[in-house]
């Protein structure tokens, strides 16, 4: 019997991988899409808003925070499909890039430092140790930073990196901190918008405009819509382990800069 190209094979695999993730993780998954669709179509309605002429009510970083809401809507996608299929070393990479864009993006905001702000606008190397962490004085962010070193352990060209089997139920682990993974990030992008880029006027307005299309989602009001994700991410943090727990916690306090770093 003629054995098929590996490409079909790998595509076999991952559709194999898919059916029997879901299958194990079918609760994480669904949590998941859930906040995923509530969240973006909750924050897309603002930024509707936000675009109109009329309204000028933004502050000097809205525009990277905007930026990086709409990139982390494909990263967050894309890690997720790319975990379904059992390529959870691939969909770290992503992970990491949206780990890092929320680090980057909540300190803009608080800072306000627009040199910093100009620096990552222009596509120019941004270290977030440097310029970042070490301009925080407080909370001390122990498990934000080594959540950030674990991360780079699994993206950078390490034995750590990546993955050498394709099937999916000898990773199960892999898998799952994956999905942890994923609601975390969820739940800090939500804070970010929610907290930095939607202030008191773009939410006044926002309920009071009708522009947006109706789906499923905008038939709730908008103010249930976020009772909801409130409650959403109250289950999913109900059933994780102190860490990722702790990261949450961590980046949605009010966190103390530098005195030298404003501007």
């Amino acid at each position: 019997m003629t054995q098929k190209p590996i490409f079909n094979q790998l595509n076999k695999k991952a559709k194999d991988n898919k059916i029997l993730i879901l299958e194990k993780f079918k609760e994480d998954i669904q949590e998941i899409i859930e906040i995923f669709n509530l969240q973006y179509d909750y924050i897309e309605e603002h930024l509707k808003v936000a675009s109109l002429e009329y309204y000028l009510s933004m502050e000097y970083y809205s525009n990277m925070l905007a930026t990086a809401f709409r990139k982390n809507m494909f990263s967050f996608y894309s890690a997720f499909h790319s975990t379904q299929q059992g390529l959870f070393g691939s969909a770290r990479i992503v992970l990491r890039n949206i780990y890092e864009f929320l680090l980057i993006g909540k300190y803009s905001a608080i800072s306000e430092d627009n040199k910093f702000i100009d620096k990552w606008t222009e596509g120019k190397d941004v270290s977030l140790q440097r310029e970042v962490f070490s301009n925080i004085i407080s909370p001390k962010l122990v498990e934000i930073k080594e959540l950030w070193k674990l991360l780079c352990k699994f993206t950078h060209s390490t034995i750590y990196a990546q993955q050498i089997d394709f099937n999916a139920n000898r990773f199960f682990k892999d898998i799952k901190f994956n999905l942890i993974l994923l609601k975390v990030l969820l739940e800090m992008n939500f804070h970010l918008l929610n907290s930095y880029y939607i202030n008191s006027s773009l939410r006044y307005y926002t309920q009071e405009s009708n522009i947006y299309p109706v789906n499923e989602f905008n038939k709730i009001p908008i103010k249930e819509k976020k009772k909801l994700l409130k409650l959403l991410f109250k289950k999913t943090k109900s059933k994780m382990e102190r860490e990722p727990r702790k990261v949450i916690y961590d980046y949605k306090l009010k966190w103390k800069i530098k005195e030298k770093t404003l501007t």
